[in-house]
Order: structure tokens, then C-alpha cells, then sequence
């Protein structure tokens, strides 16, 4: 069987829990599969329909470590700025919270569309990541591999 063999490998990511707002935001040691889907939709540019799309991955990194993030609640406030007659309207909190970050990941991702090589998944680059991958990452796109005995 063929597939297309995306890898991708950066500085840190990190795979929140979903929904989780505590003094510490821990990760999943391998991105879930809603993670795998959105990063085939950002190699294609586009969404696209899962229908049929099968995939496998082997995921590594170096180490977990902690990060100090910090979070700004707002609140509405009366009253004036010191020493004016502007009006306040929010004032804001400054809250910090660790987060998990997974030093040097590297994902080896395998799907069974080996011809979107070429037509749609870019040259190999180095881009700027976005949500998980957070640092730059190098993708490399055009890589086939014969999976099996046949």
C-alpha cells in the first residue's frame, strides 16, 4: 500500500485539554486526532471531507517543560482614571498559569492519499506555526513510503 508520509518537527508544541481554565494548563503527550485533521486541512489550505481519509502517525519529543503564561481577566469598572475625568470602563486582572510545553516534537504522519504529493501539499518549508506547533517547524511534504509485505 502507498501513502504519503508528512513529517514535521519544531521547537515546542503542546496539546491542551480542552476546556480546562486552572492555574495549570497540562498536555496530551501526542496530538489527538482532531489535532491530525486540522494540520492535513492547514498542509491542503483548505478543509476537506474525512470521508474515507485514513491516517497513522508516530509522534516523539524530547522532554516536558514549564512555561509561565499569563492570562488578563477583564471586569466592567465604574469610576474615573486617576487624576482625569475619563471614564473607567474595564479593569483587567493579570492572571499567570503553567503550561506544559513538549520540547523538540517530531511528527511522522502517514496517510493513505499519495496523490495529493504535488497537487496539493506545498514544497517542504519552513513555516510559522500556528496552535499546537508554536515555534517554526519544518514540513516536508513529498515523501512516499511503501507501508507492508505487498
Amino acid at each position: 500500500m502507498q501513502v504519503l508520509k508528512v513529517m514535521a518537527e519544531g521547537l515546542t508544541t503542546s496539546f491542551r485539554y480542552p476546556h480546562f481554565m486552572q492555574q495549570i494548563h497540562p498536555s496530551f503527550q501526542m496530538p489527538p486526532p482532531a489535532t491530525i485533521y486540522g494540520h492535513i486541512c492547514s498542509a491542503l489550505g483548505k478543509w476537506f471531507d474525512p470521508t474515507g481519509v485514513q491516517f497513522a502517525y508516530h509522534f516523539t519529543h524530547q522532554g516536558v517543560v514549564k512555561d509561565v503564561e499569563h492570562i488578563i481577566v477583564l471586569s466592567p469598572k465604574g469610576g474615573y482614571l486617576p487624576g482625569t475625568r475619563i471614564p473607567k470602563v474595564l479593569q483587567g486582572k493579570v492572571t499567570p498559569f503553567e503550561r506544559d510545553l513538549l520540547f523538540q516534537p517530531r511528527l511522522t504522519l502517514y496517510i493513505n492519499r499519495p496523490d495529493w504529493v504535488g497537487v496539493s501539499l506545498p514544497q517542504p518549508t519552513l513555516r510559522r506555526g500556528v496552535g499546537p506547533f508554536a515555534g517554526p517547524f519544518h514540513l516536508h511534504p513529498h515523501r512516499r513510503d511503501r507501508t507492508g509485505a505487498g
